[in-house]
């Protein structure tokens, strides 16, 4: 059957924490796509095991806390995600993250293979359809990473072939936020205590009158003799 229990692995002691004991989902799933995002994991989707009914489009969360301390102390609880679940039920999709965003895409729902891209924005607490990108075609079970702002989507069974694939499509994302010190206006080479309005300081030795090498000047026109 389906499961709806935490495991957690703590790599600095090599042991599987068995106490407290981590919570448990609120709905039993599988082949659902989790990640962890700002110390908070999302379970998202999945099939809960009936058929068209069992295409999950909820979505839980669980505040783990800084080194699981909200693990540990037991006060740790899965809830629903605020900003409600997917616009349609799914299981097989994949999650990945991207600044203060998480995107969800692929998979099979009740209706077919969607090419639907969700976007979670944790800072807000919500969840959008994004209406200008899709999927170039559908895969289940994809492998999904973000690398230097591109999200790749590789192999996955592909519902277009009905095959297993080895292709795989990207997105090329946003542009980093920008340094928010950074001035745009300043010129980086500039001496921040001249003034631009200011005429250089003349050397008052100098004779104007005099050729570079101390000489004095000479007037062509002058007869020599």
């Amino acid at each position: 059957g389906n499961l709806n229990t935490l495991q957690i692995y703590d790599v600095s002691s090599g042991q599987w924490m068995s106490s407290p004991t981590p919570p448990t989902m609120q709905t039993a799933r599988r082949e659902l796509a989790c990640i962890a995002h700002e110390d908070i994991l999302y379970a998202i989707g999945g099939w809960a095991g009936a058929y068209d009914a069992a295409y999950l489009s909820s979505i839980e969360t669980l505040f783990i806390g800084n080194d699981l301390a909200e693990i540990e102390s037991g006060s740790a609880q899965w809830s629903n995600f605020e900003g409600g679940g997917l616009s349609v039920g799914v299981f097989g999709a994949r999650a990945v993250a991207y600044e203060a965003l998480i995107l969800i895409a692929g998979g099979q729902g009740g209706t077919g293979y969607p090419t639907v891209i969700h976007i979670i924005d944790t800072q807000s607490k919500s969840i959008t359809v994004d209406a200008d990108n899709s999927l170039v075609y559908c895969t289940n079970y994809p492998a999904a990473i973000v690398a230097d702002r591109v999200w790749f989507m590789f192999g996955g069974w592909d519902a277009s072939t009905g095959t297993i694939t080895n292709k795989y499509q990207y997105m090329i994302l946003d542009p980093p936020t920008a340094n928010p010190t950074r001035d745009p206006t300043a010129d980086p080479t500039a001496d921040p205590t001249a003034d631009p309005t200011a005429e250089p300081t003349k050397d008052p030795t100098r004779d104007p009158t005099r050729d570079p090498t101390g000489e004095p000047t000479v007037d062509p026109t002058a007869d020599p003799t």
